[in-house]
């Protein structure tokens, strides 16, 4: 494995952007009637090739709803922001084959510099900004409805991810986000 290049980030970002709406595409015909609020790259802070994750106020319900059911009292408060508690997690998953190839080719993740792993992590957020450039989130309303983000699960840094999801969304679309992830 040589040094990767720009044209090597390029790559990337284009095969995260493709997967990526690919993933969202799919999800939006497979749950026309879902009220999506979220669509995220979950990653790793090596970061390890990103996983699609969404959420809907339906599936948010739902997940409320199952853990009830196994005597687990949660409000939706505290599962809204769950990359991983979302019945829409990993959905659309297949179309990252080629992003896993790429990230692959790059190495270990925890023998990659850290400037590598900075650099694919920028690819993951380029290729949503990308996304949001192409009105694949929508326009207008529609937009302010959906918050898109990359983001670390289980690492704590709420600074970062909101730093993160300030650059990918207008500021209507991060009233509750912004309020929910205050530190």
């Amino acid at each position: 494995m040589g040094v990767p290049t720009s044209a090597t980030y390029d790559l990337v970002r284009v095969a995260v952007r493709e997967a990526a709406r690919s993933a969202w595409d799919d999800l939006r015909s497979a749950h026309p009637s879902e009220s999506f609020y979220y669509f995220g790259l979950a990653t790793t802070a090596q970061s390890h090739r990103p996983a699609p994750t969404a959420a809907s106020y339906d599936g948010l319900a739902r997940t409320v709803a199952g853990y009830r059911q196994q005597g687990v009292e949660l409000l939706p408060d505290e599962l809204r922001w769950s990359e991983l508690e979302s019945p829409f997690a990993f959905f659309g998953d297949t179309h990252f084959r080629e992003v896993e190839r790429l990230f692959d080719d790059l190495g270990d993740p925890f023998e990659r510099s850290a400037a590598v792993n900075g650099r694919l992590r920028e690819a993951m957020v380029a290729a949503l900004a990308d996304l949001d450039a192409d009105g694949v989130f929508g326009v207008g309303t529609q937009r302010d409805a959906v918050v898109v983000n990359v983001t670390v699960p289980g690492d704590g840094d709420a600074a970062l991810e909101l730093a993160t999801a300030r650059r990918l969304n207008p500021p209507a679309a991060l009233d509750r986000y912004e309020d929910d992830r205050a530190l």
